[in-house]
């Protein structure tokens, strides 16, 4: 994990900065094929070349792109499940009883977050949560880590009896945060809420949008308390 350079994907001022300077690579781009046009010849070209493209590499080499960071949100996604393969014993074999949500952290408001490409927010933390419906109980993963500050990845578990919990509720609201530019923006939000018999949260998992998968597995969850129940009357 390259924390370091996750950072300067949050680095508003440079990112400012280096974008405006990058522009001006395209200029010295557009005189080397104008003189190219006039002249017939590369050669009288090839230092305006030369410079825009030193400009270029040098202000990517300053920035974090949004494809860069998600490249490392992709590998993070990959070890956390190889640590769900291994909790859950491959339990994806079996499609119908096990589900997964993802999402940046965006109920931390100290963390920084940025508005990326088709309005995906991104944070400086990514979590993943891991739910499997079993005959007699539900077991929970929640997994999440810092791609800006080095740590170990923090996983909390739980498996909790259905005669245990109430159900389940998904959660759709908004608030107003802060972003890596100084700028205040409404941020839309999901989550599954797991409630005890005192309709209490004994776990929370986010979604980084809407998913019909939360509705589904609600309705699993509450048709498998029901019949707990009964099995236990």
């Amino acid at each position: 994990m390259d924390y370091k350079r996750n950072k300067l994907f949050f680095a508003a001022k440079r990112v400012k900065v280096c974008t405006y300077v990058s522009l001006s690579s395209y200029v010295f781009f557009a005189v080397a094929l104008y003189v190219f046009i006039v002249t017939t010849w590369l050669p009288p070209a090839l230092p305006f070349v030369c410079i825009g493209t030193v400009i270029l590499i040098t202000c990517m080499s300053l920035m974090t792109s949004e494809s860069q960071y998600k490249q490392q949100v992709a590998e993070l996604r990959e070890e956390m499940k190889k640590q769900a393969d291994d909790f859950f014993d491959y339990a994806e074999e079996d499609p119908d009883h096990f589900f997964h949500f993802e999402s940046y952290d965006l109920s931390d408001p100290s963390l920084p977050i940025r508005l990326g490409k088709n309005n995906r927010v991104y944070s400086s933390t990514f979590t993943v949560g891991y739910l499997r419906l079993t005959q007699d109980a539900l077991s929970i993963l929640n997994m999440s880590r810092s791609l800006t500050e080095e740590g170990e990845l923090e996983k909390h578990s739980a498996t909790i009896k259905y005669t245990d919990l109430s159900g389940a509720r998904v959660v759709n609201d908004s608030t107003e945060r802060v972003f890596y530019d100084g700028r205040t923006r409404e941020v839309k939000r999901s989550f599954i809420e797991i409630l005890d018999k005192n309709s209490q949260v004994v776990a929370k998992i986010e979604s980084s949008s809407y998913d019909y998968n939360m509705d589904k597995f609600k309705e699993l969850l509450d048709h498998d308390i029901e019949r707990a129940s009964v099995r236990g009357g």
